[in-house]
């Protein structure tokens, strides 16, 4: 904990000599809510961590987060060259004639090695992950540890630091939004429709969905309608197709 408490006067430290653009991009990374996340994390059930990823021009931090404490960790590696990587993995994922795996393995010590043994030992069967600059276009799913695909030993979400803490004991609700109509340059999109109706539950006697709410479908999926549920209605979380 006392690590972790230097770890953020260095950044407050660092984050003087950055852009002012920069500086406010790190501050809505909640970095100093942390410790309040260990608390959720232990309302999860214990076997989920999350990860924390901060891109400055000389190194790579990766913070640690599991219901006990926050381990932070220092990469020696240039935000420039941490884009190309991504860049060049991304190229590789599409590429049939290409071969992913070796820089699968390279991304995963990088970004995972320093903390491995600390993961582990956590046992967390889900990563929470909040990645930043170049990262957040990194298909983590794709890492490799010389055994297996980051997907295979793992749950993986996406966060996002900014999002409301609810209490657990708030009940769930989603506005589901989508549209299934083909656009000029945009083909159709049969299954949103089913995708939605398998979510969003909009009243007891629906049989299909899993979550309370309510759906927005083609033709009612309007500005409109969206910033309602982003502003009005109570809903933990949008969820948008189309």
């Amino acid at each position: 904990h006392q690590a972790f408490a230097t770890f953020l006067d260095i950044l407050a430290t660092e984050s003087e000599d950055m852009s002012a653009a920069r500086a406010m991009d790190l501050g809505m990374r909640r970095l100093d809510a942390i410790p309040a996340l260990r608390s959720r994390l232990r309302d999860l059930g214990g076997k989920v961590a999350a990860l924390h990823f901060l891109a400055t021009d000389d190194s790579l931090y990766s913070l640690l987060t599991t219901p006990r404490v926050t381990i932070v960790r220092s990469i020696p590696i240039s935000r420039r060259l941490l884009g190309e990587s991504v860049l060049t993995f991304r190229k590789q994922l599409t590429d049939p004639d290409s071969d992913p795996l070796p820089l699968a393995g390279q991304l995963f010590e990088l970004l995972l090695g320093p903390l491995a043994e600390d993961l582990e030992g956590s046992g967390a069967e889900t990563l929470l992950l909040s990645p930043d600059g170049p990262l957040r276009y990194l298909p983590f799913a794709a890492l490799h540890n010389g055994r297996a695909w980051l997907v295979e030993e793992y749950s993986l979400s996406l966060f996002n630091p900014l999002f409301p803490s609810h209490d657990r004991r708030f009940k769930a609700s989603v506005a589901g939004l989508g549209s299934s109509q083909p656009f000029p340059s945009f083909p159709a999109l049969p299954a949103v429709p089913l995708e939605l109706e398998s979510i969003v539950k909009k009243d007891r006697q629906d049989p299909d969905g899993v979550v309370s709410g309510e759906i927005h479908l083609d033709r009612d999926f309007t500005a409109l309608t969206l910033q309602d549920a982003l502003d009005t209605n109570p809903y933990v979380a949008p969820h948008l197709l189309g």
